[in-house]
């Protein structure tokens, strides 16, 4: 059983996991809402005042937590889901595993 017990602890941490990338991922959403949002400001100041910006801090920032996005959302939770699932697999066969030990003795 002491198999069985390892793999859904290990399934609990990887479920952790998934549920905080989720949160990151939700929390980036929001930051870059609002990144837009000072962008989309920022470029109307710059038409009211006839100015060209040079370069963008915030924009930079923008494009970076859209890299971070974008990784969280195509890499990190779909290879977390997989490990999630493999677990899973590992979990019906060591019970499976374990009942036939206990029914063979």
């Amino acid at each position: 059983m002491n198999d069985v017990s390892t793999l859904m602890n290990k399934k609990n941490q990887y479920m952790n996991c998934y549920n905080r990338e989720k949160i990151v991922q939700s929390a980036l959403t929001k930051a870059i809402e609002g990144l837009n949002a000072v962008l989309e400001n920022e470029t109307k100041a710059y038409q009211i005042d006839e100015t060209i910006p040079t370069g963008s801090y915030i924009g930079d920032l923008l494009e970076s937590e859209k890299e971070i996005y974008t990784n969280i959302s195509n890499v990190v939770i779909p290879t977390t889901i997989n490990l999630i699932n493999a677990t899973t697999n590992k979990i019906k066969e060591a019970v499976i595993s374990e009942s036939l030990d206990i029914e063979i003795v």
